[in-house]
């Protein structure tokens, strides 16, 4: 109950262009003379070096670079990037990542009943990442990664 935690937190919005894209969920807004790394909430598309990797990058630049986006955010994650939902000509971009097939659900972050609702779709119509037979998921693909480092 959010009351005994004290009042939720307020998001705070940015606006700006999307100058590049990094990797399936993550960007960089250009706003005010000053760059901002952002980092897609509630998603994760898989790491550059996976299957649908490109795919996923080159997805996100078609909906965002060089077009203003606004982000919707209330906290940074560990490595300083604003978390955030992110719109682009009024859609969310989250939102169309999953449905496009180009990113998981981040369940362990996000419980949300339409972004799983839009991981079943893409899911059962096979697009994208879900065209292959087991698509690995980036959470799996970076732990295996780590317990590969010396």
């Amino acid at each position: 109950m959010r009351s005994e935690q004290g009042p939720a937190p307020r998001a705070t919005e940015l606006a700006g262009r999307a100058a590049r894209v990094l990797d399936g969920d993550t960007l960089v807004l250009s706003a005010g003379g000053a760059e901002r790394k952002v980092r897609l909430a509630r998603i994760d598309a898989p790491e550059k070096p996976q299957p649908f990797g490109p795919e996923a990058k080159a997805c996100l630049e078609g909906m965002v670079t060089g077009r203003t986006v606004r982000v919707s955010w209330t906290q940074e994650d560990r490595y300083g990037r604003v978390l955030g939902e992110v719109t682009a000509r009024g859609k969310s971009v989250n939102e169309a990542m999953v449905a496009r097939g180009m990113a998981w659900q981040y369940a362990e972050y996000d419980g949300s009943a339409d972004l799983k609702a839009l991981e079943s779709k893409a899911r059962t119509n096979r697009l994208g990442l879900w065209s292959q037979a087991e698509p690995e998921a980036p959470w799996d693909y970076r732990r295996s990664k780590r317990r590969m480092e010396p």
